[in-house]
């Protein structure tokens, strides 16, 4: 037997394996993440007190958030117990990371502090605009354990398109995370409720009394 006839034979054999394999990779589903989860955040004191007394007397603008480089891809990319990052092929969010995050964050302060977010329109020239600016440091996950997220942010009050006061914050919270990818998507998505109840508090207490008004940890 000459060897194209060996190598036909051989091709002819590997054949169904390869197929095999084909379309087990073909076979295996993506999976769609979003950090905007339905439950409804718990306002702060401040944040229902604003509310009721003058709640629709300021607006929101939350600018485009920046996130670790390491974690900016469509997969969802997991800390080992090693150390190591993994993309996890199969599961991906359902937009970009830092549009997941924003539109986390935008809703959450919404909802907390009952006002508009208006980085999409223009806000009313007679409300004062709270503009908040965010730098994602940490977002390290690690499935079955937990999920924390650290991030530094600014909070610039602009009233009749002037700027008052500025803040620069660091906010960090880690939340224990059950089994499975939903428990760890639920653990990301309370861990950013809690930043963003930080968020809510400072704008609530600048609203109140900008000179008084400081961060809190």
């Amino acid at each position: 037997m000459n060897t194209v006839a060996i190598r036909r034979l051989l091709a002819r054999a590997c054949l169904p394996a390869v197929l095999v394999l084909l379309n087990a990779c073909a076979a295996q589903p993506l999976h769609f993440h979003t950090l905007l989860g339905t439950q409804q955040p718990a306002r702060s004191r401040q944040a229902a007190d604003l509310a009721g007394d003058r709640g629709g007397d300021l607006a929101i603008e939350l600018q485009r958030v920046r996130v670790p480089a390491q974690v900016d891809h469509p997969e969802l990319v997991l800390r080992a117990g090693d150390g190591r990052l993994l993309r996890i092929e199969d599961r991906r969010w359902s937009a970009p990371l830092p549009d997941e995050v924003r539109a986390a964050l935008a809703a959450a302060l919404s909802s907390q502090l009952q006002v508009r977010e208006v980085s999409a329109v223009v806000a009313p020239g007679t409300l004062p605009v709270y503009r908040v600016a965010v730098d994602l440091q940490r977002f390290d996950a690690q499935l079955d354990r937990a999920v924390r997220v650290e991030a530094v942010w600014s909070l610039r009050r602009l009233a009749s398109g002037q700027e008052s006061r500025v803040w620069t914050c660091a906010s960090s919270s880690e939340r224990v995370a059950g089994t499975g990818y939903d428990a760890l998507i639920a653990a990301a998505q309370q861990a950013l409720l809690d930043i963003a109840a930080q968020m809510a508090m400072l704008i609530s207490a600048a609203q109140q009394d900008a000179a008084q008004a400081a961060c809190r940890s």
